[in-house]
């Protein structure tokens, strides 16, 4: 008795689509711990018990990370507050006050 798929087709093989997703979900994975890890401070939910601390907002900078063959390249991009900057409000004194 012999099972298997009749094609070559993987449009319906559940095993393999499993096996990509967990691929991607590994290398997802790595990416946002590589970023993290390189995170020296904390802001709302992404707390590090090891950098307590909240940085100069005006300092913040946007993390990307790329892959390069086998490794990961962090660079950071600092924010441009081109609407509103870190202590400033859009809001009326009549909405910020209510």
């Amino acid at each position: 008795m012999t099972i298997g798929l009749a094609e070559p087709n993987r449009a319906y093989n559940l095993t393999w689509h499993d096996w990509l997703n967990l691929r991607n979900l590994i290398e997802v994975s790595r990416v946002i711990t590589t970023a993290a890890l390189a995170r020296e401070d904390s802001r709302g939910a992404h707390f590090r018990e090891d950098f307590p601390e909240t940085r100069n907002l005006e300092q913040s900078a946007f993390t990307t990370v790329r892959a390069r063959e086998n490794t990961l390249e962090l660079s950071w991009t600092p924010v441009s507050f081109s609407r509103v900057k870190p202590g400033e409000t859009i809001l009326s004194e009549d909405t910020a006050s209510a």
